[in-house]
């Protein structure tokens, strides 16, 4: 038995069968919040995999609609604590498509944390954004 077979079966007897995006109880599928593609290491890891029925589970890994569902504050929280290259191009992502920027109470996270997320800089379409703790992001002039 593979190691994500096991822990699919410790969640089917640990937790309720209610996609967490949304709370149907029908249509289940198993979605990892930071992808497999994305992070190999975090594949069998039961925190990084929860309940979302098709829709969601559609919506979740196709749409920029992921913003409406009720699990996805949760999930930018872990994914920034888990796989912050993810994070950084989820958030570039959404703030592109929704010409807004988000904003998620990162509880906990250690200085070290917060001091690389200051030093970080993207290239996204031309032009660099600064990072401000993973919170939001400013165009930088020049």
């Amino acid at each position: 038995m593979s190691a994500l077979t096991r822990v699919y079966e410790e969640m089917a007897i640990e937790r309720l069968h209610i996609c967490t995006g949304c709370g149907a109880k029908n249509r289940l599928t198993h979605s990892h919040i930071v992808p497999r593609s994305q992070e190999k290491s975090l594949e069998a890891v039961k925190e990084n995999i929860c309940y979302h029925c098709v829709e969601c589970h559609n919506r979740y890994e196709h749409s920029m609609e992921r913003v409406f569902m009720k699990d996805f504050q949760a999930n930018m929280i872990y994914m920034f604590n888990n796989a912050q290259s993810f994070y950084w191009l989820r958030m570039f992502k959404m703030q592109q498509h929704w010409k807004t920027q988000f904003t998620f109470e990162l509880s906990g996270i250690t200085t070290k944390q917060a001091i690389s997320a200051l030093e970080i800089l993207k290239e996204v379409e031309g032009r660099t954004h600064r990072i401000h703790m993973g919170i939001t992001t400013e165009k930088i002039e020049g």
